[in-house]
């Protein structure tokens, strides 16, 4: 079976004046579909770095990279549709527009046409529970929901490989227990799921891989 993810080498560096921090050396790992990778390590060990390369944020010094069997590097606009990826940054989302703004605007970066973008926001809304908040300007949301919008920005295009940094960090108990169920109906429709994590016990219920990072 072909591999979903194929990493070879991977390496990135980033510059402080004169000196050079090595972040990543050497990274290397695959996933077939279905499968989960929990990333775990201290701060400054790249976990961020990494997913930011495998989302075609950030370009790797070396390596390689194949998603679906394509160079992500040489061909970001045919792996685009295959990808989902949610930061941990908290303005990844427009602010002073609604969460369903947010959404039909995201989905018009992936060429969703309005009724198909009108179908999925429904069904994701109704599984997050976010009909109540969606018509809210994202400023006025809580944390969690602000979360829950950017769960559902992230798997809008119905990524195969979908990426998350740090995804309950400060959330509710509620977010959670939401977030963890996407997780395990991801893995039940084959998606590959990579996380970003400094606590990997927060996945235990989930059967996964693990990498760990060092500086």
């Amino acid at each position: 079976m072909l591999e979903t993810l194929k990493v070879e080498k991977i390496a990135r560096s980033f510059k402080a004046g004169a000196a050079e921090n090595r972040v990543l050396k050497n990274i290397s790992f695959s996933l077939k579909a279905g499968q989960v990778l929990v990333i775990t390590g201290k701060n400054g060990s790249g976990k961020t770095t990494l997913l930011k390369i495998l989302a075609g944020l950030l370009l790797p010094d070396s390596g390689r990279i194949l998603i679906k069997g394509l160079d992500a590097v040489k061909k970001q606009k045919e792996i685009k549709p295959f990808l989902g990826f949610m930061g941990s940054e908290e303005r990844a989302l427009y602010w002073k527009l609604t969460g369903r703004q947010n959404l039909e605007f995201f989905a018009a970066l992936y060429n969703i046409d309005r009724k198909t973008t009108a179908d999925r926001i429904g069904k994701l809304a109704l599984r997050l529970e976010l009909k109540e908040f969606l018509d809210k300007p994202v400023e006025d949301c809580s944390l969690g929901m602000k979360q829950r919008i950017s769960i559902a920005r992230c798997l809008l295009s119905h990524p195969e490989l979908v990426l998350f940094d740090e995804p309950l960090k400060g959330l509710d108990k509620k977010t959670r227990e939401i977030f963890l169920e996407i997780l395990g109906v991801l893995k039940k429709r084959k998606n590959c799921v990579i996380i970003a994590t400094h606590n990997p016990e927060d996945f235990r219920s989930l059967k996964h891989r693990k990498l760990e990072l060092s500086k």
